[in-house]
């Protein structure tokens, strides 16, 4: 009998012990779910981290390459503008230079016409000077035979 009730003991907790295995059976089978879950998640994040890397080495890229087009951009933006700048220079330049020629011909001109009016003035002048003289001339001839007209008057 007491064999028996050790062995229904026995029997009893090797059954428990059974059902404990069975229990940590399957709670290691749900680990091991669990863990190839959490494996697959790792991986698939991985996957996720390396797409992103790739993502941001492509966007830092094509930042690159948008920082130099907006530079080579507004390069060009100041190129033009200093081109037309420089046309508009070029244009006020060549209209002051018409200008500047067209004063200094008439300044020849109007030297060439007070040049010639010097020479007029110059000749009339020359001309008055010598009527002047010959008239003081023929006064001063009128004088001397008025005063020697006188003289013999008197003789």
């Amino acid at each position: 009998m007491r064999l028996r009730t050790e062995l229904g003991l026995r029997n009893a907790e090797v059954a428990e012990l059974c059902e404990s295995v069975l229990e940590l059976e399957d709670a290691l089978e749900q680990h091991r779910t669990v863990k190839l879950h959490d494996d697959h998640n790792v991986a698939e994040h991985l996957g996720t981290i390396n797409s992103l890397e790739e993502e941001n080495r492509n966007l830092r890229s094509q930042l690159k390459d948008s920082k130099l087009k907006m530079q080579v951009g507004e390069a060009e933006s100041e190129w033009k503008q200093f081109q037309s700048d420089l046309q508009i220079a070029v244009v006020l330049a060549d209209d002051l230079r018409i200008k500047a020629e067209e004063a200094t011909d008439k300044l020849r001109e109007e030297l060439q016409e007070a040049r010639r009016l010097k020479g007029e003035l110059e000749t009339e002048l020359s001309a008055s000077a010598m009527a002047r003289c010959l008239y003081s001339k023929v006064l001063w001839d009128r004088n001397c035979c008025a005063k020697v007209n006188e003289v013999e008057s008197l003789c």
